[in-house]
């Protein structure tokens, strides 16, 4: 362990489950003001004296390490104040990682030190991992593929040079490799070898908890290699199903960075398996087959207003009890798949509480949601959790009409970037029909969903100026123009689909109308946002005057 945590590039130390340091590097020495001697055998809050910056009380107060909270699960990040460069307190990022080392060791580090721009990046990073796998994990597929594409999002992300995936072999119990990037197989299995021992990945399936090891330095021992491995268990219902790592040959591979982006990837990986093995039996589902699709049991519909639909009916709002329950159920369907801390929800559904009181009304919460969608599916838990993290399964058994409602606006585009028009209209129409309103109309007043709204928003625009093109292309001049009118109606101050319409419209015959929809635009662009049509726009409309317009 003190191996490790020397090595490691950035301010870090090492603590028991009492909290009571184990090791101390030299960079939280320069950055902490405290050498190790003073530091080894203390507890770290009489060492570090910290204020937790959400709750205001002292760290030891809210760290899951201090009560043995069972929410722990092997990764928790806190922003505290405290002392640090010459005394002065200031804000520091406390990322906990508890992890094992090469022999019996098992102990928790703690990352510490200022925000800083690589820290950004690596939160950045953290959201580039969750939105790529987020296809994988969002639909059915080839669970084959679908392990590739965990493996390649975390080696791309945490800026790896090996990644790799094992699946628990069930009738040998163990670990075996099924899916491998980056540095030839064989030499990251000697550099296991080497810095780990014959153990792993036994040590993986006894503790359940990452593994973390770093190789002796290129010069101390030449004949093995340099760099670190983290490697993260995939478990469900506390049974292990495999383990997903990374492996570096940098000596200063940011392992703080790589473990917040294994965690989530982890998260989402062992959520994927869970529905990859077979329900209620013994044994793995043959990796490569596709998942069993059983979409359309539990739907949810969030453009326009929320509903949730079960087995074709729709659940009523009673049903919940609760209305911050069905609140939750909004934003965990928004988020679905990508988990989020017990924290964070507690802040999002009661900002002004005391943490205790938050804490036990989101369990009466969590209960009532997964009483009132859960009761009757008789297929396990629809709100998952890992850990601090809670978050909606993101299997093929929950539709979302959002999700669907991209992926066909995105196949569309795909589809008529191909010439394939009439493909790609249908596409159009199916995603169009999805549109029932803007997404979550009864969330008006909540910054959290503003972001996706006008994504989806802007996403429509985007498919019916699509539908209202290729329809003009090929003569159904009165389908394009119902096309621009439907994205006016979504969006009336959208210049360049009035601009559409009326050449449409003059195209048609209809020039009365395309003159009326002229003065329309000008007096809805004066109205909502106090200026004249563009100079494009009035140029058509000199032109259709003048009776100069040529259809381009």
């Amino acid at each position: 362990m003190e191996k490790v945590v020397a090595r490691l590039p950035g301010a870090a130390f090492a603590v028991d489950q009492s909290l009571r340091v184990l090791a101390w590097n030299r960079k939280a020495e320069e950055g902490l003001g405290l050498p190790a001697a003073k530091a080894l055998g203390r507890l770290c809050y009489e060492v570090v004296p910290a204020v937790d910056v959400e709750t205001g009380l002292p760290c030891q107060e809210t760290c899951p390490l201090a009560h043995g909270s069972p929410r722990h699960g092997w990764a928790h990040n806190r922003v505290l104040r405290a002392p640090w460069a010459a005394g002065r307190r200031t804000r520091l990022d406390c990322f906990l990682l508890r992890c094992l080392f090469p022999g019996p060791e098992q102990g928790n580090i703690c990352f510490i030190g200022t925000p800083t721009a690589s820290t950004v990046d690596a939160h950045s990073r953290v959201l580039e991992a969750v939105e790529a796998i987020y296809p994988v994990v969002s639909g059915p597929g080839d669970a084959g593929k679908a392990l590739g594409v965990f493996v390649r999002t975390v080696l791309r992300a945490a800026s790896a040079d090996a990644g790799e995936l094992f699946l628990l072999e069930p009738s040998t119990q163990e670990l075996v490799l099924v899916e491998h990037q980056g540095l030839p197989t064989e030499t990251v299995r000697e550099f296991c070898r080497s810095v780990i021992g014959e153990g792993f990945p036994g040590l993986m399936i006894s503790q359940k908890v990452p593994l973390l090891a770093v190789a002796t330095a290129m010069g101390e021992a030449p004949a093995r290699p340099s760099g670190w491995y983290l490697s993260a268990p995939l478990v469900r219902d506390g049974r292990i199903m495999g383990a997903l790592g990374i492996a570096s040959r940098r000596d200063d591979f940011d392992v703080a960075s790589a473990a917040r982006i294994l965690f989530p990837v982890a998260v989402h990986a062992s959520a994927y398996l869970r529905w990859a093995y077979s329900a209620g039996e013994e044994g793995q589902k043959a990796v490569g087959t596709a998942l069993p699709s059983v979409a359309g049991r539990l739907r949810f519909y969030c453009l326009g207003s929320f509903r949730a639909i079960l087995d074709g009916e729709e659940l009523p709002r009673a049903r919940f009890h609760r209305l911050k329950a069905l609140a939750l159920l909004r934003f965990l369907v928004a988020r679905r798949g990508r988990p989020t801390s017990r924290e964070a929800l507690m802040e999002l559904l009661w900002p002004e509480a005391d943490p205790a009181r938050a804490s036990g009304n989101l369990r009466v919460v969590l209960h009532a949601l997964r009483r009132g969608l859960e009761g009757h599916t008789g297929r396990g838990r629809v709100i998952l959790s890992e850990g601090d993290l809670i978050y909606l399964d993101p299997s093929s058994r929950v539709w979302v009409d959002a999700e669907d409602f991209v992926q066909r606006a995105r196949r569309a585009t795909e589809l008529a970037g191909q010439t394939q028009d009439d493909e790609a209209l249908d596409e159009c129409r199916r995603a169009a029909e999805l549109y029932k309103g803007e997404y979550l109309e009864d969330e008006p007043y909540s910054d959290w969903c503003l972001f996706e709204r006008e994504r989806l928003k802007e996403t429509y625009l985007n498919l019916l100026k699509l539908m209202a093109s290729t329809l003009a292309k090929r003569g159904d001049l009165a389908g394009a123009i119902d096309a621009c009118r439907a994205a006016l109606s979504a969006d009336p101050g959208r210049e360049e689909m009035h601009r559409e319409l009326v050449g449409l419209l003059w195209q048609a015959g209809r020039r009365d109308e395309a003159l009326r929809q002229y003065e329309t635009c000008r007096r809805i662009l004066q109205d909502e946002l106090a200026s004249e049509p563009t100079p494009e726009t009035q140029s058509l409309y000199q032109a259709l005057l003048a009776g100069t317009y040529e259809v381009g």
